[in-house]
């Protein structure tokens, strides 16, 4: 694959992903009469920056850019977010990402990963915005032996189901009473729940704040997920399949993409063929005066 790098939206990633994902899509056809696919929007490491900002001598970001290239996009699809909107632990940052999370929620999010930043700002701070309906999502953030936030949520979008969850590495400091639960011991619990609560055939999306490395072990390791969408750390990880998954991330935040890959019509999913996996880099500028999306000439994946 080759590309491009340099766009920014809010300070943080976003991604537009769109997959084929259905257990029936025969069934879905049928009752869409088009074919049945689920489209995830997906933006993460916003960083605590609330406007735009000169990156290469170029204005670009910011949550009212964000905010305008969202609503450009036709739905239906699944806005997500990867985590680390805010950065820092003073009470001026926890205000920030408030303000962050607030205009999130006015833009439609549907699950917010908590990433090490969110960690990071305490229980008191978790709960505090999960109470004011922020979709905080982890699946291995615990407070004792209780998840701190909503450990997965099942979405609906264009017919389609999938089963979203967020994950954190245990190497992240984080303040008692929270502790983050070892990522084999959360995954393999949520694993067994998903047969018991009649999940186990939804499409399993991961949020992942992690390493490079960790990331790619963990594609590999659990076939049941299906896109695994990771935070950046500096590093871009370019759609790739690991065993079943479909592993895809930028780094930096200066980039819309759209990504795409197949779904077989039978429950379940094969692996796809590397070929079939597909992503497209925007470069977001914000012009003077512009709030829309800029694709300049150049910019590809293939």
């Amino acid at each position: 694959m080759t590309t491009t790098w340099r766009a920014l939206i809010g300070g943080g990633v976003c991604l537009v992903l769109v997959a084929v994902l259905a257990a029936n899509r025969t069934a879905i056809r049928r009752a869409l009469g088009t074919p049945a696919h689920l489209r995830i929007v997906f933006t993460g490491n916003t960083a605590g920056r609330l406007s735009a900002c000169m990156c290469d001598g170029r204005l670009a970001g910011g949550l009212d850019y964000r905010q305008a290239a969202i609503a450009a996009i036709t739905p239906p699809y699944v806005l997500l977010d990867t985590g680390n909107v805010g950065d820092g632990r003073t009470p001026a940052d926890r205000e920030r990402a408030d303000a962050i999370l607030d205009r999130m929620r006015g833009m439609g999010y549907s699950a917010v990963n908590i990433g090490a930043a969110e960690a990071a700002l305490g229980l008191e701070w978790i709960t505090g915005a999960s109470r004011r309906s922020i979709p905080l999502v982890s699946l291995n953030l615990m407070q004792g032996d209780a998840y701190a936030a909503e450990s997965h949520r099942v979405l609906e979008c264009g017919g389609a189901s999938v089963l979203v969850t967020g994950i954190l590495d245990p190497a992240y400091p984080v303040a008692a009473p929270l502790r983050i639960e070892n990522m084999t011991v959360a995954l393999e619990r949520l694993l067994a729940r998903r047969a018991g609560e009649g999940t186990a055939q939804l499409p399993m999306v991961l949020l992942a704040d992690l390493g490079r490395d960790a990331a790619a072990d963990v594609a590999r390791r659990y076939p049941e997920i299906a896109v695994m969408l990771v935070c950046g750390r500096n590093d871009t990880i370019m759609p790739i399949v690991a065993n079943r998954s479909v592993m895809a991330g930028i780094a930096g935040g200066r980039y819309m993409a759209e990504l795409s890959m197949p779904w077989p019509e039978r429950a379940g999913m094969e692996v796809p063929d590397p070929e079939s996996v597909l992503m497209r880099a925007i470069e977001l500028l914000q012009p003077e005066g512009r709030m829309a999306p800029v694709l300049p000439a150049g910019i590809s994946v293939s």
